[in-house]
């Protein structure tokens, strides 16, 4: 990490502490702090293991979920757990901001996720529309060789504009190139007496611009 000049260089995935705070934690921060913290681990653990994939074959080469998922990993990398110790703003982070910047990257990835998964649905019942179309040959006769020919690229391309799964295929980018993603990148600038509000607001445009992502 630290020839990556990511500071703090501690490795979150061996890393670990003798003391148990969770209570303490609950008490003082907030009741879920120890699901949102484990979720996060559970992603940086993912990310670890999918990127000696990406080594041998390449991003490409990975469903659009994983590699939402590795740039979610990103964000909590690089936007929620580098620090510069000498930076008047990001020297210190108080815990309940540590929260909601975390909260928000989470929710982010959960409505990017589902997102993902429901234009996924979509291209599969689409293409198994399209398949069936095309084992019915008496169907497509009767309009004749040219419509024979142009049916189904007409469904199911997604190069095709008027094609339902047109813009499938960028999905992802799309979504990182939201307004919020540029929002979220900017959490460690909120004040810290301001966290808990930004950290709402933030959190219901993500599921504002995320919900009308088609």
């Amino acid at each position: 990490l630290a020839r990556r000049r990511h500071f703090p260089a501690i490795n979150w995935i061996t890393s670990y502490s003798l003391y148990d705070l969770r209570k303490w934690f609950v008490a003082n921060v907030a009741t879920d702090w120890e699901a949102q913290t484990g979720e996060a681990m559970t992603l940086l653990q993912t990310e670890a293991k999918l990127m000696e994939i990406v080594q041998l074959v390449g991003s490409d080469a990975l469903p659009e979920d994983q590699k939402a998922l590795l740039q979610v990993a990103r964000m909590l990398r690089e936007d929620y757990l580098q620090q510069f110790a000498f930076h008047e703003i990001d020297g210190f982070c108080p815990l309940q901001k540590q929260y909601w910047m975390l909260r928000a990257i989470l929710v982010f990835y959960r409505e990017l996720a589902r997102v993902i998964k429901r234009s996924t649905s979509l291209e599969r019942v689409i293409k198994t529309e399209s398949m069936s179309q095309s084992l019915r040959p008496s169907g497509i006769a009767e309009q004749g060789d040219e419509a024979a020919t142009t049916q189904v690229p007409r469904v199911s391309e997604p190069g095709n504009p008027s094609s339902p799964i047109a813009d499938h295929g960028t999905l992802l980018e799309r979504a990182m190139r939201l307004p919020v993603v540029a929002e979220i990148s900017r959490m460690k600038e909120w004040a810290h007496n301001e966290a808990e509000t930004r950290g709402r607001a933030v959190i219901e445009q993500i599921e504002r611009e995320l919900s009308a992502l088609r």
